[in-house]
């Protein structure tokens, strides 16, 4: 492991100043969520000043500081806070796996997560619980990613001698968008999971609190995407997850990046085809739109003679946007101009509190 460098007084005090001012609680749980930190590991009921002492001090003392960083500065970059980031080894955050149980619940997450790793031969010091639902029990574990690739591609069915068996395991990067926000969601309520290892190579895992009741909602019922069309303030539209269940019906408004699309060519411009959370045109004036993390990329392209902006990312796939003669573009991430080539698509990496503003036929 690379020797980590040591933070002074006012680095620390830089870090905290940057994460009180320019994040909120809600965005500081997101950022924990990417990072594969379990929100539990820290109070329920913190003020922001103090999680984020309490965050920063988790990540510099186990070394995850690079990673939390990272991803930060992907949502909020800082000058002061690149130059203390530049001084730490490079880091990746582990890789999410999903794993859904049979013949288990909530109740045997414990033995049932003892079971799986032991039986794919993951060592307790390389995977953490993101992650737990119902339905029958589902796991979201982090794991170094050449532990996640022999994992996704050797599963093993049955667990246990046959108590347990193992109905799929799925990368996170594959899950459908509503799964994982399901998932961001569920995060926030799973109790942490102390996993070790004794020398014999068996394996023990203590989940604290009460698992029952952990991140109900995925897998246990039915989940509807609705787009929904109305004066909220989160914008004109806005996907949300109407989750029925067995006790009745629930609605869970998820936090995820922003995307707007300024129309001001005075005319709805028509797609050439229907897009996923966009439909088939884009109104006059402003349309919002949550999307998922990831690179997107943005670029100018003449299709049949005619100018075209063109937008490729998660979930959306790849949207040609035409535009007439002589109109153009602009593109903004975070109130930042991002600068796009005429024909040379630019990447933009969005994080999970990202905002990206897209400006057409712009004065």
């Amino acid at each position: 492991m690379p020797v980590m460098p040591q933070l002074s007084t006012e680095d620390r005090q830089a870090l905290l100043s940057y994460f009180v001012n320019r994040y909120t609680l809600e965005q500081v749980e997101t950022l924990l969520f990417v990072v594969n930190i379990n929100r539990n590991t820290f109070g329920a009921n913190e003020t922001l000043p103090s999680l984020c002492t309490d965050v920063l001090q988790y990540c510099i003392g186990n070394g995850g500081l690079g990673c939390l960083l990272r991803e930060a500065l992907r949502d909020k970059p800082e000058p002061s806070v690149q130059a203390i980031f530049a001084r730490y080894p490079s880091c990746e955050p582990g890789v999410k796996v999903e794993v859904t149980i049979r013949d288990a619940s909530l109740k045997d997450l414990g033995p049932a997560l003892k079971a799986f790793l032991e039986a794919h031969g993951v060592k307790a010091n390389e995977v953490s619980l993101v992650g737990a639902a119902a339905g029958s029990l589902k796991l979201l574990l982090s794991m170094p990613a050449h532990t996640a690739d022999r994992v996704l591609s050797y599963p093993v069915s049955v667990l246990a001698g046959g108590v347990y068996h193992v109905e799929s395991v799925r990368a996170f990067r594959t899950l459908s968008m509503a799964e994982q926000l399901q998932w961001q969601q569920a995060a926030r309520t799973t109790p942490c999971a102390n996993i070790t290892q004794a020398a014999n190579g068996a394996v023990s895992v203590e989940i604290e609190g009460v698992a029952t009741g952990v991140g109900r909602g995925i897998g246990t019922g039915r989940f509807i995407p609705a787009v929904v069309s109305s004066g909220m303030t989160l914008g004109k539209w806005l996907l949300i997850f109407v989750v029925v269940v067995a006790g009745g019906i629930g609605v869970g408004v998820v936090i995820a990046p922003a995307l707007t699309l300024h129309n001001e060519c005075g005319r709805p411009l028509p797609l050439p085809g229907s897009v996923p959370l966009v439909g088939n045109q884009i109104d006059e004036g402003d349309s919002n739109f949550k999307i998922l993390p990831g690179d997107y990329t943005v670029g100018a392209a003449l299709i049949n003679d005619r100018e075209n902006i063109v937008i490729t990312g998660p979930v959306v796939g790849t949207v040609s946007i035409p535009l007439g003669s002589g109109e153009t573009f602009t593109v903004m991430q975070d109130g930042n101009p991002v600068q796009v080539g005429p024909r040379t698509p630019t990447t933009i990496s969005v994080g999970a509190n990202s905002r990206v503003e897209v400006t057409l036929c712009g004065r």
